[in-house]
């Protein structure tokens, strides 16, 4: 529960990490991560699937939902969603770009490949886990995986392919526009 699956998580956000551009104003020249980043931004990303922000319920998991959905309840009769409540990945989104900026400012940027996978799970989860894919809630992913087609496949979902891939390439790119940024590189 809670995974595009490691191949949109870990494997494609490597290959888009690769692909993206940004451009240095100091420097007026358009960047490109260090290629030696990308399996590090797709494994962190990947890596928000287990342990403590993992959406699994206990003892599989932490039953962190807010990694994952637009909600941090499970959202069945016992556990409603609250219709008032803010997207929660929208905070962990925040947070974690900022650190991935924090950490590239500090030349870490092993620190800030790490924080931006963990900036880009969400975000990439905010078009996997909608009404239309019948996963909105925990709730209703559980059932959907169980009674209906698979929820995290890929290949079951083409019309949402390219917003995943644009707001991942799109986040980086914002990343790679910090002047300066020591993590990334002149794009060839």
């Amino acid at each position: 529960m809670g995974l595009w699956d490691s191949y949109v998580h870990q494997t494609l956000t490597a290959q888009w990490a690769g692909e993206a551009r940004g451009y240095d104003p100091t420097r007026k020249f358009k960047t490109q991560l260090k290629r030696s980043l990308t399996s590090a931004v797709g494994a962190a990303d990947n890596g928000i699937d287990s342990g403590d922000t993992s959406s699994m319920p206990p003892p599989l998991g932490a039953s962190n939902y807010g990694w994952h959905f637009g909600t941090s309840h499970y959202g069945d009769k016992k556990d409603p969603v609250d219709p008032n409540e803010a997207d929660p990945r929208n905070a962990h989104i925040s947070a974690e770009n900022a650190l991935a900026v924090a950490s590239a400012k500090r030349n870490d940027c092993a620190g800030a490949a790490q924080h931006l996978g963990r900036a880009l799970h969400p975000e990439q989860d905010k078009t996997a886990h909608t009404t239309s894919h019948h996963a909105a809630t925990p709730a209703d992913h559980v059932y959907a995986s169980m009674f209906w087609k698979d929820p995290d496949k890929w290949k079951n979902w083409p019309a949402d392919q390219a917003p995943t891939q644009n707001a991942t390439v799109s986040a980086i790119s914002t990343f790679l526009s910090i002047p300066c940024n020591p993590c990334a590189e002149k794009a060839q």
